[in-house]
């Protein structure tokens, strides 16, 4: 009788652990998280985990780290760039983080955001909220006169220009033009509903 099970005997974790790794470095939880990870194929029976000598074997294939690629060797002195200096380059970083922070604030900013902005420098949040309910979802820059129209029509079905003016146009307009003060919008031409 050989002291080696055969590769494809299920054998306890404990065990397999001696036997397949016999100078150690691996533990039961660590097979256990290999399983966990999909690496290592388990069987469990009566409650109880096995693995095969075979099983390890492919996770261990598995697991292999394939090496770096090598470093380019380094180019000859005549080549070498003169770097920027530390303030020039943080100038730099700098202005680049804000243009990408801005253009991702810009691109998720909703009539909502404009509206709410408004409101916190004094607008009318009665009337600014009936828009936040009927457009406070779309993106400013996809905002259009056919938006307006249609948010005019439902908070003023009745029609009545003057009545239109005062609860949709001049609330969104109020709130368009600050976000175009702010960047946050392009300047356009928008003619009151009627």
């Amino acid at each position: 009788m050989t002291d080696q099970p055969d590769k494809d005997t299920p054998i306890r974790l404990s065990e397999a652990v001696k036997l397949a790794f016999p100078f150690g470095g691996m533990t039961v939880s660590g097979l256990r998280r290999e399983a966990a990870r999909g690496r290592l194929v388990m069987e469990r029976i009566a409650g109880k985990d096995f693995v095969t000598l075979a099983a390890i074997e492919e996770m261990r294939k598995a697991c292999v780290v394939e090496p770096e690629p090598s470093r380019p060797a380094p180019r000859p002195r005549a080549q070498w760039r003169e770097a920027p200096s530390d303030a020039e380059a943080s100038r730099s970083a700098e202005a680049l983080f804000r243009r990408l922070d801005h253009q991702s604030k810009r691109d998720k900013y909703t009539f909502a955001s404009a509206a709410a902005r408004a409101i916190e420098l004094g607008a009318d949040e009665r009337l600014l909220g009936r828009l936040i309910v009927e457009i406070g979802k779309i993106k400013m820059d996809d905002l259009d006169q056919h938006h307006l129209n249609s948010v005019a029509a439902k908070i003023v079905p009745e029609g009545g220009k003057g009545k239109i003016e005062r609860q949709v146009f001049r609330p969104f307009m109020r709130a368009w033009r600050l976000a175009v003060r702010e960047n946050l919008a392009d300047e356009r031409e928008w003619v009151c509903p009627s």
